[in-house]
């Protein structure tokens, strides 16, 4: 609706909307079928009410968090698909959020609570095994916050060394794997000939046709030298070459013609000819039709980042110091440059995304938390998780690229809910509930503990069939995002915990009035009341008839008699021919042709008025009646002072560089009838 293309860095996005999404879900269904288990037979509306008036706080601020920390990746983000990323991500965190806390409340109260055979109540004697597994855990960190802390401190050590050895790189064949047909072809390509990978050179100049000048010419072919000899490109190609081709050809292939004609107007020439035999289009890669604008195209045989970037930027240079000037300019672009123009400022993009996106998740923490101490402890194992992603990258040989440059900023969209939701678990238990450190961790664990633990089951598990798949990416995607995900809920009930029991922060163990979160029926019909407003926009389009010209007037009629007339033993014309290429720019050439009849032959002379380089060039056609014999054709070039036959054989499909093909110039304006439909226009 926006416009905004999808690019191939926003394929991971519903992935992750998926992901934060059901984190949301499975806290407010985890909440509701603990108040069920708690109040075996409580409506439905009262159950939804008391497990949306515990989640709401906790799921919102875990939105609004993730959402700053995506739009701050996109704010630091210099390129157009990662700005895209980071606003649409935090558009359907918003989405997300909508759903949980207005329809999932309002569909719930429609349906029966039935207690989970999962979830027993608190009081059982014999707990699920989830929730065992969790208060043992919690009574560990509950009561060995050092030990806790120290074994954190070593994973830090680790995590660090694992950055170090970070490369930032990118290679786009190693998308594929290397028993991958496609990898085999390009690794036996790029061994065996020039490369298959391009640093191109665009050249303009002032006017039309410069591309004529000798000296331009020879200034591009200097350019090509310094491109093989000196730039680290394997082989280049130009108009140039194709031009000191055309010469040698002329002079019998006498080697010291291999160059530059020193005649601007021979240089057209040259082409006029190559057209008596070639199709229009043969040099549209390397020229534009009005000859102002050249392609110089350089080969490599690979395009990893870390060999591309001295040769691009000592091209870059070249082109400022010794080829532009005011007569002729050239600019680095093609598909290398286009990489290099995309990595080069990922590195510091990336770093200043990260720093930014964990910044206002801290701001956003400490604003809901209303405390800078609790915003920092929020934010820990985010930055844990970061960190670890950028760690196992250093380990396992995984580039920081333009796709895994992504897996960071994940990281934090997945991880941050973990840290939310502890953090604000503890906050009730140990302030409105007045639990002290030890009982407070003990009960986050097999409550809010035990719903972040499915939370990481549903994503780990499902990020981490990704790592089965062909494709080296999504492999890469799968084991980092998991990696992410554990890290976080580790140090979420691990780490974080054992901070807050070694600082006892203030804003967590202050003398506060015991509050009970326990809402009231009295206040029940908000959620239940909540309903899905869907309206549908339905637009018309109003199509205008084309008037017709006038019926009475028959235009086949009028091309018949066209057709029809006679030609007479000599005929004189002058023929504009208009020539627009399929960028619209446009060529005039001004011809005046000449005709005679002998017997039943025909022979015809065009003779070039305009453009100047072309003027007095001659094209002449001895056309024979007998359909078993061949025309004769010669061109007539006046700066050689030489005329070239060609032959029927050697020639095109289309007269010397238009649309038109020999036939219709032999008709001379008749054409045949039944191959056309015609449309009267006007008098």
């Amino acid at each position: 609706a926006l416009g905004v293309p999808f690019y191939v860095i926003t394929n991971s996005l519903p992935v992750i909307l998926i992901g934060i999404a059901v984190c949301d879900a499975i806290h407010v269904f985890s909440q509701y079928y603990e108040e069920v288990a708690r109040e075996p037979g409580i409506p439905a509306r009262e159950a939804t009410l008391r497990a949306m008036t515990g989640m709401w706080r906790p799921i919102t601020l875990t939105t609004l968090t993730t959402a700053a920390g995506f739009l701050g990746l996109a704010a630091a983000a210099g390129l157009p698909p990662m700005q895209a990323y980071g606003v649409f991500a935090a558009i359907g965190i918003g989405a997300a959020l909508l759903w949980t806390l207005l329809l999932l409340p309002a569909l719930l109260s429609f349906v029966r609570p039935r207690p989970s055979s999962a979830l027993r109540p608190r009081n059982s004697t014999r707990p699920d095994v989830f929730t065992r597994i969790m208060a043992g855990a919690g009574s560990h960190v509950a009561h060995r916050p050092g030990r806790v802390l120290a074994v954190g401190a070593l994973l830090l050590g680790v995590s660090l060394a694992g950055v170090s050895r970070v490369e930032f790189n990118d290679q786009r064949i190693n998308n594929f794997q290397s028993e991958e047909p496609l990898y085999q072809a390009d690794q036996a390509i790029n061994t065996v000939f020039d490369g298959t990978y391009y640093l191109d050179v665009a050249i303009s100049t002032p006017g039309p046709e410069d591309l004529f000048l000798p000296e331009n010419l020879r200034r591009i072919e200097r350019l090509q030298h310094w491109m093989e000899t000196e730039g680290g490109i394997v082989n280049t190609t130009s108009i140039v070459d194709y031009i000191k081709e055309m010469n040698l050809a002329m002079h019998e292939e006498h080697p010291e013609q291999y160059r530059i004609p020193d005649d601007s107007d021979l240089i057209a020439q040259y082409f006029l000819l190559y057209s008596a035999s070639g199709e229009p289009t043969d040099f549209q890669e390397e020229v534009d039709y009005d000859y102002r604008l050249a392609h110089v195209r350089g080969q490599l045989k690979d395009d990893n980042f870390q060999r591309i970037g001295p040769i691009v930027t000592g091209l870059e240079r070249y082109l400022d110091s010794e080829f532009n000037n005011d007569a002729i300019q050239g600019h680095a672009t093609g598909a290398i440059h286009l990489t290099h123009s995309w990595l080069s400022p990922l590195g510091p993009n990336t770093a200043q995304g990260m720093a930014l996106a964990l910044l206002l998740v801290l701001l956003a923490a400490a604003l809901f938390f209303r405390s800078a101490v609790l915003g920092l402890l929020a934010t820990l194992p985010v930055a844990f998780a970061v960190l670890m992603v950028f760690a196992m990258m250093g380990f396992l040989g995984i580039w920081i690229g333009i796709g895994t440059s992504m897996f960071a900023a994940i990281a934090i969209g997945l991880g941050v809910d973990f840290a939310i939701h502890s953090l604000d678990r503890l906050r009730t238990l140990i302030r409105e509930q007045g639990l002290d450190y030890a009982d407070a961790v003990s009960e986050l664990f097999p409550t809010t503990g035990r719903a972040l633990l499915f939370n990481l089951l549903a994503l780990a598990c499902g990020f981490g069939v990704l790592m089965t798949s062909k494709v080296p990416p999504l492999q890469n995607f799968g084991l980092l995002v998991a990696v992410a995900v554990v890290t976080s809920f580790l140090i979420s009930l691990t780490a974080m915990p054992a901070l807050i029991g070694w600082l006892r922060p203030r804003a967590l163990f202050a003398d506060h009035p015991l509050t009970s979160r326990q809402p009231s029926t009295a206040h029940s019909g908000g959620f239940a009341r909540t309903a899905l407003l869907v309206s549908l926009l339905v637009l018309s389009a109003i199509l205008a008839a084309i008037a017709r010209a006038d019926a009475t007037i028959d235009a086949d009629a009028i091309m018949a008699a066209v057709d029809a007339r006679e030609e007479g033993e000599t005929q004189r014309s002058q023929i504009r021919f208009e020539l627009t290429d399929r960028r619209g720019k446009t060529r005039v050439q001004e011809t005046v042709a000449l005709r005679k009849y002998y017997g039943r032959d025909k022979r015809q002379v065009l003779f070039y008025l305009e453009p100047s380089n072309v003027r007095d060039t001659a094209f002449l056609t001895y056309d024979y009646a007998d359909p078993a014999r061949d025309d004769d054709q010669w061109l007539y070039l006046p700066a050689l002072r030489k005329s070239r036959r060609i032959s029927a054989s050697d020639r095109g499909d289309y007269f010397l560089g238009t649309d038109l093909t020999y036939e219709d110039l032999k008709r001379q304006g008749k054409v045949t009838l039944e191959d056309w439909n015609f449309e009267y226009v006007s008098t």
